[in-house]
Formats: structure tokens, sequence, C-alpha cells
């Protein structure tokens, strides 16, 4: 992922690169869906950990954020492989805020859990980055799903502040929660009255 991200820049086909993006998101995709079994439940020889999750995530995020709004630079025609990977980006975006962010986030706030003992930054850094964007979903596309897991990830967040300074100057400086759930709000009443009208 990193090696796509780097090369991304140099002097590459776009259609080279193009193809390399789908083939990383297909890849990827493969992976968490081997990821998905439940977290540190045993098959054959292996056990999924919390980090495997949140590095397969976050290469994810990585790889949608490079693709997700794709503009056309108005000199080149548009390819139709740029719109099926945005038309992906998009589906993984959201499918990482309704199954990812929770799941991580879960594991952090349950009750009498240990994983406050084994959280480290590669799972931090995951969750503040899907909070981010379950933000940028309520604020410009409201759903009920993306705000309860912005709800639930700023929770978890807000728990792991005190034991990690660094969470706390994120969740400070770039996460705007107080606004974003008056905007919730509003976006929730816009919503039932045009579901009403």
């Amino acid at each position: 992922m990193i090696n796509h991200r780097n090369r991304r820049k140099e002097e590459v086909t776009r259609v080279f690169i193009l193809d390399e993006a789908l083939q990383l998101s297909t890849t990827l995709n493969a992976l968490n869906n081997h990821l998905s079994r439940p977290i540190n439940e045993l098959h054959v020889d292996d056990t999924i950990s919390m980090v495997d999750v949140a590095l397969c995530t976050s290469a994810r995020l990585t790889l949608y954020n490079m693709y997700a709004c794709n503009q056309s630079d108005g000199l080149t025609e548009r390819l139709a492989k740029e719109s099926t990977m945005q038309n992906e980006c998009i589906a993984g975006l959201k499918q990482i805020i309704a199954t990812r962010g929770a799941v991580i986030a879960w594991h952090v706030i349950q009750p009498g859990t240990e994983m406050l003992d084994i959280i480290n930054p590669p799972i931090i850094h995951t969750l503040y980055n899907v909070a981010t964007e379950c933000q940028w979903f309520v604020r410009e596309d409201y759903s009920e799903g993306a705000a309860s897991s912005l709800r639930l990830l700023v929770e978890a967040l807000t728990l792991l502040a005190p034991r990690w300074e660094v969470v706390g100057q994120y969740s400070t400086q770039n996460l705007c929660y107080d606004m974003d759930s008056k905007r919730v709000e509003v976006n929730f009443f816009a919503m039932c009255c045009r579901e009403i009208s």
C-alpha cells in the first residue's frame, strides 16, 4: 500500500496505477473478510488480534482516501476505471464505518475489558481515522448509522485520552463532536421532515 501511495506521485501511466489500485482493493477486501472472524477466536493455528484488524483497516482507509474524491484535472479524459475505483472506495468507507470502527470502539469501551492494557498507536490511529470519516459522512450526507458509529468512536477515544495523551490532542483539535452532535440532531430532524412530506 505504501509503495502504491508513493508510486502514484511518479510519472506512471494512470491506467497502470488504477489497475494496481483495483487489485489492492480486492486484496485488502479479501484480507478484511479473513479478519471478519471473531477476534481472538482460535482458528486452526492463528488468532486474529485487534492490531491485525487495525492495520488492515488503516491500509484500506489510505487507499480509499486516495480515490474516493478523485476529480478530473480538466486536461485529461476521465477513465471508466476511475469511476469504478471511486465507487469501490465510497462503498468501502461506508463498510468500515458500519463495521470496523464500531467493532474496534466496542472492544475498547466494553465494561471489564482488558483492551485498555493492550491498546497501541496503530489501534488509536485507526480509531481516529474512522472517526474523521464518520464525521465527514455525518456532515455531508446524514445517516443514523454513521452518527451512531461516530458517537461510539468518540466515546472510545475519550476513554483512551487519560492514558494516551495524543488521543486527547487528536480529539480536541480535530473532532468537533459537540458541533457535529448538534448537526446530527438538525439533520435527523430534516430527514424526518423529508420522510413525512
